[in-house]
């Protein structure tokens, strides 16, 4: 008898698990496409992700993306540094090709610090700009001695 009773568990188990894992499989959907700037430039590492950022990925070097979401994702937002990032309806989709718009403000707003890039709100020291007019006619033996005082 108890023998029976954990035959029917074990059973009811295996059961339990192969539906559970059908349906896990069931829920996914892939969605792929492109993603381009306005002249029609792929951007590689544009992050296509779903809306609660748990799923998605980033675009290869041609500016192609397949990515793994769940039947309950109806959309996703595309964003790449310095483009006005895109949240897009996909209900229904299998494939999407986006053109990203250039955010012109947020580019004024990097500085490029050698090995890297910050906003500038990131920055702890100072930051100065030096047009080449400045510099120009200086007399100085090499560039960082044209900078000096500047």
């Amino acid at each position: 008898m108890h023998s029976r009773f954990l035959l029917r568990l074990h059973i009811l188990m295996v059961l339990f698990l192969a539906g559970a894992s059908f349906n896990s499989f069931a829920q996914s959907r892939s969605l792929s496409g492109s993603v381009k700037d306005h002249a029609g430039q792929p951007l590689p590492g544009a992050a296509v992700l779903s809306v609660d950022g748990k799923r998605g990925g980033v675009t290869d070097i041609d500016g192609r993306f397949n990515v793994m979401l769940d039947d309950s994702d109806k959309s996703v937002t595309v964003s790449f540094m310095g483009f006005i990032s895109q949240t897009l309806n996909i209900a229904g989709l299998e494939r999407i090709d986006v053109v990203l718009q250039p955010d012109n403000t947020a580019l004024e707003e990097v500085v490029v610090i050698g090995y890297g890039s910050a906003k500038k709100t990131d920055l702890t020291g100072s930051v100065a700009s030096v047009k080449m007019s400045d510099i120009e006619d200086t007399p100085s033996t090499s560039f960082d001695q044209a900078l000096q005082g500047k």
